[in-house]
């Protein structure tokens, strides 16, 4: 075989004709280099491919989440729409048979002292309960339901939470603090007075939640206690 090659480049139009010689390692060499040139350029075409193909994926799968998440925030609403409706018609019938409301009055029940958190906050149903890993009592009711505060004392924060949403926080000398969350208004500001009884903000959604209720804690020199240890034993749920 060869030892040398010959590449020879012929111009279009007049001109020189001109030779390179080569050996035959080296074109060897660069044809080699061409194809891997060829090959990295190819994997860098399906690389590029691959990742637009991804993207495109992500993307379809985000916007259909933004249209579930949409949905599923369109179907509480329904529901709570409904819940009131349901809740009104019971009241009407309730009224028209002269049966007396069983949901609990805020403002009876004064057994203790009114520096002791002994009411139900709002009028719903407990759909979590105090645990290690919950730390609260959750109770359901629709949006828009009064919250009240089970205890008289002064509002010492007003905030706005990732996790809770609108957050309300009252304190009283007896080293009661409570902390009610996801509601939907607050309707007092720090440094107010309130007294047991007295609304002071709306059961909502508001945070990360997946549907509405209060989040209601309770501590007492700042050791966190079960609040359902306080509730009254004849409240009647739904």
């Amino acid at each position: 075989m060869p030892k040398r090659i010959s590449v020879i480049f012929i111009p279009e139009e007049e001109g020189k004709v001109r030779k390179i010689v080569i050996p035959r390692s080296t074109a060897i060499l660069l044809i080699t280099l061409l194809f891997i040139a060829i090959g990295f350029l190819t994997f860098l075409g399906y690389r590029y491919w691959s990742i637009y193909t991804l993207a495109r994926r992500a993307l379809i799968l985000e916007e259909r989440v933004e249209l579930l998440e949409e949905e599923r925030k369109n179907t509480i609403e329904r529901v709570t729409v409904d819940l009131n409706r349901v809740a009104y018609e019971t009241q009407r019938l309730l009224a028209l048979l002269g049966i007396e409301d069983t949901q609990p009055d805020y403002r009876k029940n004064d057994i203790q002292e009114n520096d002791i958190p002994s009411i139900w906050p709002t009028k719903g149903w407990i759909s979590q309960g105090f645990s290690p890993y919950h730390q609260a009592v959750d109770i359901a009711a629709p949006i828009g339901t009064p919250i009240v505060s089970i205890i008289s004392g002064v509002v010492t924060a007003v905030w706005k939470d990732s996790l809770l949403g609108n957050v309300l926080e009252i304190s009283n000398e007896k080293g009661y603090r409570i902390v009610y969350g996801h509601n939907s208004t607050v309707i007092v500001k720090e440094g107010d007075k309130v007294n047991r009884g007295d609304v002071v903000a709306f059961v909502g959604s508001s945070g990360i939640t997946s549907g509405p209720h209060l989040h209601y804690e309770i501590y007492h020199n700042d050791s966190i206690i079960n609040p359902e240890q306080y509730l009254l034993s004849d409240h009647s749920n739904p």
